[in-house]
């Protein structure tokens, strides 16, 4: 474990956008979500999604230019880009199931820096064996919320038109 209580935070280095995306069911996310970072020496980013359980699940890594992609989510998304420097998000044939806050985290290929500090949460997680510490940090101008992703359902019923002094009686 790892216990730090002062140092130099990379949390300003790592930037996502949008705040916010509103999408309808069967739609996409094509490239719209964006990680990118300038932290020398990280040659990964990882994707998490986090659930209205509050649950948080990896993704997958982007491990320089090759994508590691949890198997229940292969064919549903996909990410692109460079682990160096940024990545984008796809999610296809969107569902409610879909509807969460998604994060980027920038990390380190080698565990020799599994120690890190941050301002923010810090998330220690295992990959391929490996055990690396993510840094997840997620950046605004506007408000210091993390981006979501919400879907809504098309409305099915209508809305009786009212009648007007011109409508026959």
């Amino acid at each position: 474990m790892c216990f730090n209580s002062t140092g130099v935070s990379h949390s300003n280095d790592v930037n996502q956008t949008p705040p916010s995306i509103f999408k309808r069911i069967n739609e996409s996310v094509t490239g719209e979500i964006k990680c990118s970072h300038n932290i020398t020496n990280y040659d990964r980013i990882l994707w998490y999604k986090q659930d209205a359980h509050r649950a948080l699940k990896l993704l997958g890594v982007l491990n320089v230019q090759h994508v590691n992609l949890e198997p229940d989510v292969k064919g549903k998304i996909n990410f692109d880009g460079d682990g160096r420097e940024k990545s984008s998000l796809s999610v296809s044939n969107l569902s409610l199931t879909d509807s969460g806050v998604y994060f980027c985290a920038a990390s380190r290929h080698s565990a020799a820096d599994l120690c890190a500090v941050s301002t923010r949460t810090p998330l220690s997680l295992s990959a391929d064996s490996q055990h690396v510490q993510a840094h997840r940090h997620l950046q605004s101008t506007q408000r210091s919320e993390p981006p979501s992703l919400r879907f809504y359902q098309p409305l099915t019923q209508f809305v009786p038109r009212l009648r007007t002094s011109t409508d026959s009686r």
